[in-house]
């Protein structure tokens, strides 16, 4: 694919986070100074603050042989293989990388013969991964981990995710420390609302999109406390028609021609859109800030990501305060994030959101 295939991530201004080894190409990771100090402390539940961090996607389907997502898959730890055996006994036999939550078993591919229809999670896995291998190289794989928790039936007859909240309920059972939610819609009732309390006390970030309904609404779980909404823009940086807005939205980020994996072979690739893409745009800028700060809060995340965001309402005058602070600018975010007592130059008058430090 040509440069300019890529043109959706380039627009977040990722960083080069690999170093070159004599040798060996610009391919290995390094070890960051916040990282270095801390090699054998705990942090972020129990976790060593070195241990990869896990990014949770709840979703349709996962194409787990596919050649962008097979380096990145997660695999319990305690559970000891597929041994018929619900080793750590949470209920789900055998869960050694993930949970189907609607057909309660552990086959996260789509169906045979429908990799068509279930290609969403793929689409979006794909989405941070790529992101994640542009900042880090190939030590990307060793430093994130990706947890597919499939919520949508072989059997369903519409593609709607019935049991997206058991789903995080299930991401947050198992220690993610992302939880990418790139579907929106239905109401949130008082269950549902706990689960993303629980998410939200937790320290987790959950990353939703805000839909593609035409409307001046955030729909659920990207409105509920806790979540962090995402609405989506064109090459031109202006709302795409389709995209949900409001005073709700947090961040934009790219909906139309983002390349990614497609889930009807293990090299398809094709380009996909709208605020689901948006989102994993978004959760995958959030992974990159957790593994160089794996101790900060998902707060202080969010506000490294809000406060130095380019601001997009001179472009979208109609929708001025209803697209959030703006586009991800990550490399300004890591350094948003070296010294606190400076992270007063990063105000703009032009961005409707945001501290004032």
């Amino acid at each position: 694919p040509s440069k300019l295939s890529y043109w959706a991530y380039e627009a977040l201004n990722l960083p080069d986070l690999a170093v070159a080894e004599p040798g060996k190409g610009k391919n290995v990771d390094r070890d960051n100074k916040n990282n270095k100090k801390n090699k054998d402390k705990k942090g972020r539940k129990g976790k060593a603050l070195d241990d990869p961090i896990i990014i949770a996607i709840v979703d349709d389907a996962f194409r787990l042989t596919h050649n962008d997502l097979k380096d990145f898959m997660y695999q319990n730890p305690l559970e000891r293989g597929e041994n018929g055996i619900d080793d750590d006994g949470n209920g789900k036999r055998d869960d050694t990388g993930g949970w189907d939550i609607s057909d309660n078993d552990n086959n996260l591919n789509p169906p045979a013969g429908l990799e068509d229809e279930y290609f969403h999670g793929t689409f979006v896995s794909g989405t941070i991964i790529t992101i994640l291998k542009k900042c880090f190289g190939e030590a990307a794989s060793e430093k994130f981990k990706i947890l597919p928790v499939k919520v949508l039936s072989d059997h369903s007859d519409v593609p709607v995710l019935l049991d997206g909240y058991r789903g995080i309920s299930y991401a947050l059972e198992q220690g993610a420390d992302i939880i990418c939610c790139a579907w929106s819609g239905g109401t949130a009732g008082s269950e549902e609302k706990a689960i993303v309390e629980k998410v939200r006390e937790a320290g987790i970030l959950l990353i939703g999109s805000a839909g593609n309904y035409y409307t001046e609404k955030v729909d659920a779980p990207a409105a509920l406390e806790g979540a962090l909404a995402v609405a989506g823009v064109d090459t031109s940086f202006r709302k795409t028609n389709e995209s949900n807005y409001g005073i709700d939205v947090d961040l934009v980020a790219p909906a139309v021609k983002i390349r990614a994996a497609h889930s009807n072979a293990d090299n398809a690739y094709f380009y996909g859109g709208g605020t689901s893409g948006a989102s994993g745009l978004v959760a995958g800028c959030m992974a990159v800030l957790k593994a160089v700060y794996p101790d900060a809060s998902a707060e202080t995340l969010q506000d490294a990501l809000i406060n130095t965001t380019t601001p997009l309402d001179h472009l979208n005058l109609s929708y001025s305060g209803k697209l959030g602070a703006g586009l991800p600018n990550l490399s300004t975010a890591l350094t948003f994030m070296e010294d606190p007592k400076l992270r007063c130059r990063y105000f703009s008058a032009e961005r409707s959101m945001g501290k004032i430090y």
